[in-house]
């Protein structure tokens, strides 16, 4: 029987746990909540989680065949992943890029026999830099959203330009974002500028396995703003797009797969579409999987954990489902 190791980072490391926002913490709670799911309804699998001792209280009582690894306050975060890992045949992790987190994770995992259901270590640190993201696969066939290192003047504290949206270079989601102007004692070094453009944002998710890969329907995500900052609630699968706009990004998503090379794991891209113009660009390339894995599990009748161990190449669409919209403030309902 193969074993299976979870492992999401925020549910692991108490401080992380304790510090995290109530939003946040719902939102990753949410998405181990659906992978343990789908990994229990696996045949042949064993499942196994680790968990701080706060995350595994509020998840509450895990199913009988989840073989629980606690991480006490006086252990390594690390150094319980390792000793899980060990004795897995595959290991799922799950952890934002920021203070290089998801990196951190993919190299103590790397030494190991068991197969990591992660895009290689090169595209991890790629993808974790949104400056390097841009440099690696900005290209005629993929066309990126325009960033660049911070101008000099934005760091004074008067500086104002809503043309402009500054950015976390190492951060993960909307976390840090602001519309005209760097947030308050920030270091210009640690942000990109982006040109604000009025648009639809939407993502999709890509499974990929020993198998080849296949994208998954676009997801229109559902970002509202609030004193110059976004906010991610959720969104909606399929989105409905119009003018083959959908069939432009399912293009893009296969050049930087094509790019990547094949592994086994998940990857989030993030795009903007202005309908009026019939355009999109590619905005961000998340190495890891993305929440949105909590609406396509209710879309498919295909198990998406499948592709990814390889027991799959393809995924099916449930016919009979209306679109799914999935608030990460609670939880999914179809439309």
């Amino acid at each position: 029987m193969d074993q299976l190791l979870l492992f999401e980072y925020l549910h692991a490391d108490r401080v992380e746990f304790e510090c995290a926002g109530d939003n946040i913490r719902s939102e990753a709670g949410l998405m181990l909540q659906s992978l343990l799911a789908d990994a229990v309804a696996l045949d042949g699998i064993q499942v196994s989680v680790v968990l701080c001792d706060d995350a595994a209280d509020t998840l509450g009582p895990l199913p009988d065949n989840v073989e629980l690894y606690r991480c006490r306050s006086r252990d390594s975060v690390l150094e319980v992943l390792v000793e899980a890992a060990v004795r897995a045949d595959f290991v799922l992790p799950v952890a934002p890029e920021c203070d290089s987190l998801l990196i951190t994770v993919a190299q103590a995992l790397r030494p190991l026999n068991c197969r990591v259901l992660l895009p290689p270590l090169a595209t991890v640190e790629q993808c974790s830099d949104k400056l390097l993201t841009w440099n690696t696969f900005a290209s005629d066939a993929i066309p990126m959203l325009p960033c660049d290192t911070v101008v000099t003047e934005a760091a004074n504290s008067r500086y104002r330009d809503e043309s402009l949206i500054f950015k976390p270079r190492f951060g993960v989601g909307c976390g840090g974002i602001q519309r005209g102007n760097l947030p308050l004692e920030s270091d210009p070094a640690d942000y990109i500028q982006q040109p604000w453009i009025d648009g639809e944002s939407v993502s999709v998710g890509v499974l990929s396995g020993c198998n080849g890969f296949c994208s998954l329907p676009v997801a229109r995500q559902n970002v509202i703003w609030q004193n110059d900052q976004p906010i991610y609630q959720g969104g909606t699968i399929p989105a409905n797009l119009g003018n083959g706009i959908a069939e432009q990004i399912t293009a893009i998503a296969e050049q930087v797969m094509q790019q990547i090379g094949s592994f086994s794991g998940y990857l989030g891209l993030d795009f903007l579409v202005v309908e009026t113009d019939n355009a999109v660009f590619l905005n961000e390339v998340n190495s890891r999987l993305s929440t949105s894995y909590i609406g396509y599990r209710q879309l498919l009748e295909t198990n998406p954990l499948e592709v990814l161990l390889g027991r799959k190449s393809d995924v099916i669409r449930n016919e009979d489902s209306q679109p799914i919209s999935f608030d990460v403030r609670t939880a999914f309902h179809a439309d």
